[in-house]
Order: C-alpha cells, then sequence, then structure tokens
C-alpha cells in the first residue's frame, strides 16, 4: 500500500535566509568590525521570527567581535610603538660601535704622540710635587708634652681632668698664649712617684711653636720643675735617646745630664733645649 508523503515547504522568506553562507576569515590587518556586518547583526536581531536564543548567540557574537576589533586595534599600536624601539636601538648601536672605534683609534694614535720629544724651548717645566703631610704628623706639629706637672689625687676621674685643664690653662696665661688648649690628658699608667706626662693639643702649630720659645720664661713661674717639649714619634724620641747616651759617654763631667726626656729647661735663659731631672711641685 503506498502512501504518498508530502512535507509541507517553508515559506520564501525562510528558504531565502537559509541560503548557504561563507564564514569570513578574521583579518589582523583589516579595519575594526564593518558597517554592513553590523546592519546585518542588527537586521537578525530585529527579525522577531526567530527565536529568543538564536537572537542571544548572535548578540554575544557581535559584542566579542567588537571587544576583539579593539584588542586588534591596541595590537596594532603596540606593534607599530615595537618597530619603532626596534629602529632607535639599532641605531644606537651603530652610534656606539663608531664611536668606540674612534676611541680605539684614539688611544692607539696617542702613545706615539706621547713619545715624541717636545722641541718648545719656551714650554714650562712641570710643578715639583710637594709632600703631603699626614693626619698624625699635622696632629703632632700642634701638641706639646708637659713634665713636671703634678698630678691631683682626688677620686673622681673628672676633678683630676679639671685640675689638669687648670694647671695648662695657669702655664699658658704666664706664657701670654691666647688661645684654649683643645686636649689635655695623662699618658701612660699611674705612679705614685712621679707625675706622669700631660698631652696638651693646641689649635695650630703656630701656638705650639710660640709655647717653646717662651718655654724659657718659667724659670719665674711660681711652680719650679715644669718643662716643655714637643710631641716626637717612637723613631724620634729614640734617635735622641741614642744621642743622649752618645753625649754621655763623651762628656761625662758635664754640668747637664741627659734624662728620659730631652725638654726646654727654665733654668736656662736661652732659647737652647736643656736637659735636667727635676721634682714636680705644687702648682
Amino acid at each position: 500500500m503506498a502512501s504518498n508523503l508530502t512535507t509541507p515547504l517553508a515559506s520564501a522568506s525562510v528558504q531565502s535566509r537559509r541560503g548557504p553562507q561563507k564564514r569570513q576569515c578574521l583579518d589582523l590587518n583589516s579595519s575594526p568590525v564593518p558597517r554592513d556586518l553590523e546592519l546585518q547583526a542588527d537586521a537578525l536581531l530585529k527579525d522577531e521570527t526567530l527565536p529568543s536564543h538564536v537572537r542571544m548567540v548572535v548578540s554575544w557574537l557581535l559584542e566579542d567581535r567588537r571587544q576583539l576589533s579593539t584588542m586588534l586595534e591596541q595590537y596594532r599600536k603596540l606593534s607599530n610603538q615595537v618597530d619603532v624601539l626596534t629602529s632607535e636601538c639599532a641605531n644606537l648601536k651603530s652610534a656606539i660601535d663608531s664611536q668606540k672605534s674612534l676611541s680605539g683609534q684614539s688611544s692607539d694614535s696617542q702613545p706615539a704622540f706621547a713619545e715624541k720629544p717636545s722641541t718648545d724651548s719656551h714650554q714650562c717645566p712641570a710643578p715639583p710635587t710637594l709632600p703631603v703631610r699626614g693626619f698624625d704628623d699635622a696632629e703632632r706639629a700642634r701638641s706639646l708634652v708637659f713634665i713636671g706637672v703634678p698630678e691631683s689625687t682626688i677620686d673622681q676621674p673628672s676633678a683630676r681632668v679639671a685640675h689638669d685643664f687648670q694647671c695648662v690653662r695657669e702655664i699658658m696665661d704666664f706664657l701670654g698664649i691666647e688661645c684654649a688648649a683643645l686636649a689635655v690628658y695623662r699618658m701612660g699608667r699611674s705612679n705614685p712617684s712621679y707625675p706622669r706626662l700631660l698631652k696638651v693639643v693646641l689649635p695650630s702649630s703656630f701656638f705650639a711653636k710660640q709655647m717653646l720659645r717662651r718655654a724659657p720664661r718659667l724659670k719665674h713661674f711660681k711652680a719650679h720643675g715644669v718643662f716643655l717639649r714637643p710631641s716626637l714619634t717612637k723613631e724620634e724620641r729614640e734617635r735622641q735617646r741614642a744621642e743622649r747616651v752618645a753625649r754621655r759617654s763623651s762628656h761625662a763631667s758635664a754640668s747637664v745630664m741627659p734624662v728620659n726626656h730631652e725638654c726646654i729647661s727654665i733654668q736656662d735663659t736661652s732659647n737652647d733645649k736643656n736637659v735636667t731631672n727635676s721634682s714636680p711641685s705644687n702648682l
């Protein structure tokens, strides 16, 4: 039994929409979303005959394409910037290479130029190099060593330091030295048999030399047995000690006997340095 199966045909509008359409390829160098594509998408979205879910998918695809177009536009800008930077880097590299080659040529030719003797008879000679005085030398030049200044027996250290400063001030006032000592301190370990050496640091070497020149006036000072000498290095002290030993052996009958420290005696009216041994008295 044969039966005729008939399938209803779709309307003409639906058949026209179902025509095969080739999907467009994505071109990275093309401009953003074409105007005709937007118009077609808008027409699909306004078509009430399409199901709602189809129109929603079309809307999402259109939005994704717009975002992708924006990203592609940013990519084009970044790509152009990278091209510009690459070109600038290449130019800088070539400039650096050329600069290195020029500097290498100048350095190679410089020694040959330096080896040529000078024929200019009026050329000024190079100034002589002056010796540079170190910090220790400058510190010793403005320092003096006081011998025979009695020590204080007070237990408080600050009181003993104040006593030493007061003794130094009295000696400087007596000699007419118009400055203040920067530092005053005892050297060595304390010994009840004799006072320790007193190191005095002055503002400059001028005042130290001035005190040494006026040291013979201390013979009229109220306390006897106070001496001054410059601050010396260990080598200088050993050399002077050897000289004193040599003088002792050659001048055994001399009236001035050497001791451990060469100093300016207050008993001598001249500016010569004499060596004497005397016990300190209270200032």
